[in-house]
């Protein structure tokens, strides 16, 4: 057998052997990388949010803590004015209240977008969020 072909098996045998003893004796676990898929925000329609009802979307706060809202409600009035009309209701936990501001949601669904929120009236235990949109024809 020549040199060549006598290294050329030789650290074939080894890199195939470092790969299996790598993978089975204790090598640091794989990692995997989460990535947020953004959502095109003038891709979402009322549709789109109607099929989620009773779901719960992830809401960043300014402090980085997640919060958890409830999609309660969607009314389309889209009919009424000419373009894309619609709203969304929220509700939450009285324990961490969200003041009126742009928020990070993050749906399985949907994907990860900014949402302008407004507060209102809430019940004892609940508070509620709506988000208004209104787009021109």
């Amino acid at each position: 057998m020549t040199h060549r072909r006598k290294f050329i098996k030789t650290t074939s045998a080894a890199t195939l052997g470092l790969c299996f003893a790598g993978s089975t004796l204790g090598a640091a676990p794989k990692r995997t990388v989460t990535r947020k898929r953004f959502a095109a925000f003038s891709n979402l329609h009322c549709d789109d949010f109607s099929r989620l009802l009773g779901t719960s979307f992830s809401v960043m706060e300014s402090s980085g803590a997640a919060l958890s809202l409830i999609l309660v409600e969607t009314e389309d009035q889209s009919g009424r004015f000419g373009g894309e009309n619609f709203s969304l209701l929220f509700c939450g936990s009285k324990d961490r209240l969200l003041t009126q501001g742009t928020y990070e949601f993050d749906h399985r669904r949907l994907g990860t977008f900014g949402l302008f929120i407004v507060p209102t009236q809430g019940e004892e235990q609940s508070a509620y969020y709506a988000a208004v949109f209104n787009r021109l024809p």
